[in-house]
């Protein structure tokens, strides 16, 4: 994040309550993300569905499904790639889980 003269600014480090909610909040929301996408493997689908079938079982910030899913890529559990960013079209591939 960057402050108005464009200098980094560094967020407040969490406690560790603040901490271990957040990790059991991604880690309820990566586990519906990942069971999503296993219904929809080898399909392609807009973040918006996505999000919807979430946020619709789930309190969660429209960002966080898109950010959480980026952490599953990252981290090998879903092969993911983007296929029209204007369009927020994505294509899934094999979901490792």
């Amino acid at each position: 994040m960057f402050d108005w003269e464009g200098g980094l600014v560094r967020a407040a480090p969490k406690s560790p309550e603040q901490a271990k909610q957040l990790a059991r909040v991604e880690g309820r929301l990566g586990e519906a993300i990942l069971a999503w996408c296993a219904l929809h493997e080898h399909q392609q689908f807009h973040m918006a569905a996505l999000t919807e079938a979430i946020t619709g079982h789930m309190q969660a910030a429209p960002d966080s499904v898109r950010r959480i899913l980026a952490q599953l890529r990252r981290a090998g559990h879903v092969e993911v790639e983007c296929i029209d960013r204007t369009r927020s079209l994505y294509r899934l591939g094999r979901v490792i889980g």
